[in-house]
């Protein structure tokens, strides 16, 4: 154990000497490299800071929309031309009607739709029970965009026996409206929200928070149709006399806080806590203490939520596939990157590539030889935790032994004690104590041999009673 402790330490020692070599080397190459970056970019150094503050998107979209810039083609369709330009992975209708209850089984259900609509190729039709009015409806799920059309005619009065309402279940294309003023109320009460509600084609208008609550200079809009979305993302929106940029709004996927999964969330996770930053095991994000980045789900040096990582932009773009067929499509950004990244990452990755060989061998050297070295001390930790309970059991035994050791005289003592008492009796004593014995043993014959004779005289007086008064002898 000793050995290993001793070659530990050696390896630890080795490994900082050559992290701290590294070290060296890079800040020299990162050094001449700044030195070069800022001499050939004097000039467009205020540009490049401005453009690392918001994405590449938000910055083409802007331009847009402040300097009315469109397409020389960009002509204004109607929602049925851009229903057949993008269309969904699926469609749902939802149904509700009074007696639909009665339809016990999903193949009555079918039936009956195919009978009232014509479709026959369903994905899902799923009841669902509604608390509030006592009633069942129907989510009706279809894959073509034909038979969607179907379902959102006119059903005939006699469906599922009382007749159905039909209720149209629209793409959640939401929009952020920037730089309001937070003294603009976003209440219904307000005519200037109802004028954007009828202008625009908003269904609604909420304001945004940060996370501590506190009202952001942004709105969040819901569009009624992929053409209002279009548009408002093509021209901007005017909110009195002043014109503002609308701009998409990107779902960002959450992985799950506890092991960082991009399969699960929290609630559903049975796995060991991971940190989101070092991908160690046993401390949160908040509490870690390591320099360097590594991503739970492919392993790279950075954070496992950020845009960085593959396999997270992987999932963005899954959740956001199609607003982004609807941005490509309408020539508002040229390629998913202008999503997933913003200037200062891009910055970021160019800079990265225009390392040299060295700088980047280097940069994997460190962090291999910090990984190891994380390890290296876990072991030593672990190696000395061992050897501090062992120390503490061997203090225990020696307390032990020493007590043991103070009470020998003491034990001592007592068998002298013994001893003497032993030796203080007296043989004449003894022999009286024998003599004492003799003397009662006879006495004790004596007593026995008259109690017989008594008990002989007292039988023969019981015989001469008996013949005296006549009685049987027995």
């Amino acid at each position: 154990m000793k050995n290993d402790i001793a070659t530990l330490k050696k390896v630890q020692k080795w490994t900082k000497n050559i992290l701290n070599r590294i070290r060296k080397n890079t800040e020299k190459v990162a050094n001449n490299l700044n030195e070069e970056k800022q001499f050939n970019n004097e000039q467009t150094a205020e540009k490049k800071i401005k453009n690392r503050i918001v994405p590449m998107m938000i910055s083409n979209i802007s331009k847009q929309q402040l300097t009315n810039v469109y397409l020389t083609d960009h002509q204004k369709h109607d929602k049925e031309y851009y229903e057949q330009k993008y269309k969904q992975d699926y469609y749902d209708v939802i149904i509700c009607g009074d007696r639909i209850s009665e339809y016990s089984n999903i193949y009555e259900r079918i039936d009956e739709i195919k009978r009232c609509t014509g479709v026959k190729s369903f994905e899902m039709v799923l009841p669902i029970f509604d608390k509030v009015s006592n009633k069942t409806k129907l989510k009706i799920r279809v894959k073509e965009l034909l038979d969607y059309k179907a379902l959102n005619m006119n059903w005939p009065l006699d469906s599922f026996k009382s007749g159905v309402k039909v209720y149209k279940t629209t793409p959640i294309l939401k929009v952020v409206i920037l730089d309001v003023t937070r003294k603009f109320k976003t209440s219904l009460d307000n005519n200037e929200i109802n004028d954007l509600i009828n202008k625009y084609g908003f269904k609604k208008i909420h304001r945004l928070y940060n996370h501590k609550k506190n009202p952001c200079s942004k709105l969040i809009a819901t569009c009624k149709s992929i053409s209002d979305y279009v548009d408002v993302l093509r021209k901007g929106i005017y909110i009195g006399s002043k014109k503002h940029v609308v701009i998409p709004n990107i779902i960002n996927y959450r992985v799950c806080s506890n092991c960082g999964s991009l399969k699960h969330q929290k609630k559903e996770c049975h796995k060991e806590q991971r940190c989101l930053k070092c991908a160690e095991i046993g401390h949160e994000i908040f509490n870690c203490k390591s320099k360097f980045n590594k991503c739970i789900n492919c392993l790279g040096s950075h954070k496992c939520f950020t845009d960085t990582c593959k396999e997270f932009s992987k999932k963005k773009l899954y959740i956001n596939r199609f607003v982004v067929k609807i941005l490509i499509g309408e020539n508002l950004i040229k390629n998913t990157n202008e999503i997933l990244l913003n200037r200062n990452e891009l910055n970021q990755e160019h800079f990265l590539e225009s390392k040299s060989s060295e700088a980047q061998l280097s940069d994997r050297i460190e962090s291999i030889l910090a990984s190891k070295l994380n390890s290296c001390n876990s072991k030593i930790r672990i190696i000395e935790e061992v050897l501090i309970n062992q120390a503490l059991s061997i203090q225990v035994l020696k307390d032990d032994i020493h007590l043991i050791r103070e009470n020998i005289p003491d034990i001592d003592s007592s068998i002298n004690n013994i001893q003497e008492t032993l030796n203080s009796l007296k043989t004449n004593d003894i022999v009286n104590i024998k003599a004492n014995i003799d003397s009662t043993n006879e006495s004790v014959a004596q007593i026995y041999t008259k109690s017989i004779n008594d008990y002989n005289e007292f039988q023969k007086i019981l015989i001469d009673i008996v013949k005296y008064l006549k009685l049987p002898e027995s």
